[in-house]
């Protein structure tokens, strides 16, 4: 069944009340769809009973018949002509009276859908909030504010079109009063018994609440056994609320003094029988059972203790396999290790995981016991061998750079593995400033990022991009701690009286990690 959502602060909308109602009706309609089927008439309740005079009175009632969702709009809900199982109601008693003795009569229901209960509603009324509308755009006038579905009862001579039968009145000439006699079920009415009235009537297993509801099964109702398949009970006496094979219980087994072929051949092995006879539970065998041996291994055949010790695999161990072994699935060791042997090699191979973690194999010589070679790997995924450690790709050292040799700004930076580091990264970073043409300083953003610097792991060299003089009195100079991300280089001249060649250049490097 739909239902809508709705979020906090929404501003609702009339659609959503509608639909909810609509949806509801339509979810209704469908599981009453399922039960009586979906183009069935079913009507329940509408009990007749004589009034006073020649009047008739008719109890509350439902009427079930296939229609439409909405035949007309529904609010501001545009027409549905989908197919569903309506639900009308007459939901109060109800007096029809008959016009004349010495006639007959046919009280009928029929299903209508009527928009109903007009009142002059509250409008918002958006240029003055504080004063409500009455009616719509102030109209002052009523609107219906309930759809209604309808069970409209009428008795006359016939059943009018649309309507359905219910009940048939037959009134003697000079009757003045109607009697109960007088009342029967209509041909053709679609009453349908209550579930009460029909469940002693099915064979559904024994239920103790529905016995204490319905005031006991009647006599011969038919029950199954509630934990045993296949048994079944006869009730002999009415109001039976008993509980069948309880001691004393008025019920006795529906197979009584009887025993079936069917049966039979069910319940016990057939012994002239050369069909295969299946058992189904448990079974039970006193004292030594003999099989023959098989004569096919591919058949459902069983098998003797001595043939079954001779052919497979003990779980207690002592096993010799000869031949290719094909395993499905995984092979657990626990707590030992997987061996394999060469004796023409004189050495075995041990694969285990160690105590602290480790996955070893080791190769040691079959005649003493002694060592060959080994090969670990750690919980870190490192691998190390009796020859050395073995180091991944991703352990080398790995270099990036960007422009090329001489320019401006170009930089290299050479990656290593140093478990030393907090980070297990070393980063050596290599670069070139931009040209100076007098004294200065220029502050470098270092390509990378770095965690922190080693100490004392940083500095400054000074070139020429071509020899001049002899007289380059120019220093490069780290003026400042370099940080994660920056490095200072400084050039000054030499002295008061130096000799300066413009323009030069500064390499700097830095370490970190």
């Amino acid at each position: 069944m739909d239902r809508l959502i709705q979020y906090p602060a929404q501003i609702p909308l009339v659609e959503d009340m509608l639909n909810a109602q609509r949806n509801a009706m339509v979810g209704i309609g469908h599981l009453a769809g399922a039960a009586f089927g979906a183009n069935t008439v079913a009507a329940s309740g509408f009990a007749c009973a004589p009034g006073e005079g020649l009047a008739l009175t008719l109890a509350p009632g439902a009427l079930l018949a296939p229609g439409v969702v909405d035949a007309s709009a529904y609010g501001t809900l545009a027409a549905v002509s989908s197919a569903l199982v309506r639900q009308f109601i007459s939901r109060d008693p109800v007096t029809l009276a008959v016009s004349a003795a010495g006639a007959t009569y046919i009280v009928s229901v029929a299903p209508q859908t009527v928009d109903t209960d007009d009142t002059v509603l509250p409008f918002y009324n958006a240029a003055d909030p504080s004063v409500t509308y009455a009616g719509e755009g102030n109209s002052g006038l009523a609107a219906p504010t309930v759809r209604r579905d309808e069970a409209a009862l009428s008795i006359g001579a016939t059943v009018p079109e649309g309507s359905y039968p219910l009940w048939q009145i037959v009134v003697p000439a000079g009757a003045t009063a109607i009697t109960a006699d007088m009342i029967a079920v209509a041909s053709g009415a679609p009453f349908y018994p209550s579930l009460a009235a029909v469940a002693p009537r099915i064979v559904a297993p024994f239920n103790g609440q529905l016995a204490e509801a319905i005031g006991g099964y009647p006599l011969n109702a038919v029950v199954a056994d509630p934990t045993t398949p296949g048994t079944f009970w006869v009730s002999t006496a009415d109001a039976n609320v008993s509980v069948p094979g309880a001691t004393g219980a008025t019920w006795q087994s529906l197979f009584n003094g009887y025993a079936t072929q069917a049966w039979s051949n069910g319940q016990f092995l057939q012994l002239a029988n050369t069909d295969v006879q299946a058992v189904t539970g448990p079974v039970t065998f006193s004292g030594v059972t003999l099989v023959p041996t098989p004569t096919d291994y591919t058949k459902k055949q069983a098998i003797g203790a001595s043939d079954a010790d001779a052919r497979y695999a003990r779980q207690t161990g002592g096993n010799t396999l000869t031949g290719n072994q094909n395993i499905t699935g995984s092979v657990r060791v626990m707590e030992s290790s997987l061996q394999a042997v060469k004796t023409v090699a004189d050495a075995w191979l041990n694969a285990y995981v160690t105590d602290d973690g480790y996955l070893e194999l080791d190769l040691d010589r079959l005649s003493t016991g002694a060592g060959i070679a080994y090969l670990k790997m750690d919980s870190n995924g490192l691998v190390a061998t009796s020859g050395g450690t073995v180091a991944f790709t991703s352990q080398l050292p790995q270099t990036t750079y960007s422009g090329a040799a001489g320019d401006a700004g170009s930089y290299t930076i050479t990656a290593y593995t140093d478990p030393s580091t907090p980070s297990g990264k070393r980063y050596r970073i290599s670069g070139q400033t931009a040209e100076y043409t007098s004294e200065g300083s220029q502050t470098i953003s270092l390509p990378l990022t770095l965690n922190g610097i080693l100490p004392g792991a940083w500095g400054a060299t000074m070139f020429w991009p071509s020899k001049i003089n002899n007289n380059n009195d120019q220093i490069a100079q780290i003026t400042a701690t370099p940080t994660v991300s920056t490095i200072q280089v400084n050039v000054d001249i030499l002295g008061s009286v130096g000799t300066p060649t413009w323009p030069c250049y500064v390499t700097w490097w830095i370490e970190g990690y």
